[in-house]
C-alpha cells in the first residue's frame, strides 16, 4: 500500500465541499461551498478566495456539504 495514502489519513482534517459553475466557472471562478474544521480552514482559505469568484464561497462548520477532499 502507497504510504502516503496510508498515513495522509492520521494527519489532515477533511473538509466537504460543493462546487458550481460549469465551465464558466472553471474559466472565470466558481462558487464553492466548504464543510469542515475552523482550525483548519483557516489555513486553506486561501485556496478558496483563489479559485472562487469574489465573494463567491461559503464556509460552514457543517461537514455534510456535498462532496470529500482533503
Amino acid at each position: 500500500m502507497n504510504y502516503f495514502y496510508t498515513t495522509s489519513f492520521n494527519n489532515d482534517a477533511w473538509f466537504n465541499g460543493g462546487t458550481s459553475g460549469g465551465t464558466d466557472g472553471a474559466r472565470e471562478g466558481a462558487c464553492t461551498m466548504i464543510g469542515g474544521d475552523p482550525e483548519k480552514f483557516a489555513e486553506i482559505e486561501q485556496i478558496f478566495e483563489d479559485v472562487s469568484i469574489q465573494n463567491g464561497y461559503l464556509y460552514t462548520t457543517v461537514k455534510e456539504i456535498n462532496s470529500f477532499f482533503l
